[in-house]
């Protein structure tokens, strides 16, 4: 059985209403997934009617139920999480804040929309204090959003190479780090739909300086998903 939803969603948990009046151990094993990735499966109890299974933030637009060598009835399927406005869009920061600060470098000059790598005449990128230990920029969202990417501007006009390395994260899920090429000010770092509220960039044993941080995907609207 697959149901479609209305749109491309986050899907937390699948709810499965099983019949009641006969045939109750039918259900069991019956597999779930959300679009290509597997859920879960259902493991009857005779004094249960009502199976949740967890998708773990699953995305997709079908929810799939699977039984194989036996009859399936499902008197009903619910599907909750929150459907997605969009994985390409850009998404708005709401606040910055760093480790430490070097040189009026503060973590909003990372999210003011310029992108200026010019340090001191543009104005426009943080810095951190020293270049030891671990220096650390985050980025909050306005709320739990699905990020395809982040693009970071690098600083031009000095120590481009001090953003090799450099980690992102969404929330606790590691996205990538940053390469350096002479040749390149932009990178984009691909966070593969990791869901999270903020973006974190971290770098070690050397200054961290960011120019501008951009992202992109889409924000999250949690509720009872429907068809």
């Amino acid at each position: 059985w697959t149901g479609t939803l209305a749109s491309t969603s986050v899907v937390s948990r699948v709810v499965i209403y099983n019949r009641s009046d006969c045939c109750q151990n039918r259900i069991n094993g019956a597999k779930v997934y959300v679009g290509s990735k597997y859920c879960g499966s259902v493991k009857f109890n005779p004094k249960q009617s009502v199976y949740t299974v967890h998708c773990r933030n699953a995305i997709g637009r079908t929810v799939k139920v699977v039984q194989t060598n036996q009859h399936m009835t499902l008197c009903e399927v619910r599907a909750y999480g929150g459907a997605i406005t969009s994985l390409t869009a850009p998404l708005k920061f709401t606040g910055a804040t760093q480790r430490s600060t070097g040189w009026g470098g503060v973590a909003g000059r990372a999210i003011d929309g310029k992108t200026s790598g010019h340090y001191f005449k543009g104005k426009s990128c943080q810095h951190s204090a020293s270049h030891k230990g671990v220096n650390s920029w985050t980025g909050t969202l306005a709320s739990s959003s699905v990020i395809s990417r982040v693009v970071i501007y690098n600083r031009s006009d000095c120590c481009q190479n001090r953003i090799n390395g450099a980690k992102v994260y969404v929330g606790s899920k590691y996205c990538g780090s940053v390469k350096f090429n002479p040749k390149q000010s932009v990178y984009t770092v691909h966070c593969r739909n990791a869901i999270g509220r903020t973006v974190k960039v971290v770098q070690t044993n050397q200054h961290l300086t960011l120019c501008e941080v951009k992202v992109y995907g889409g924000s999250i609207a949690y509720r009872m998903l429907r068809g």
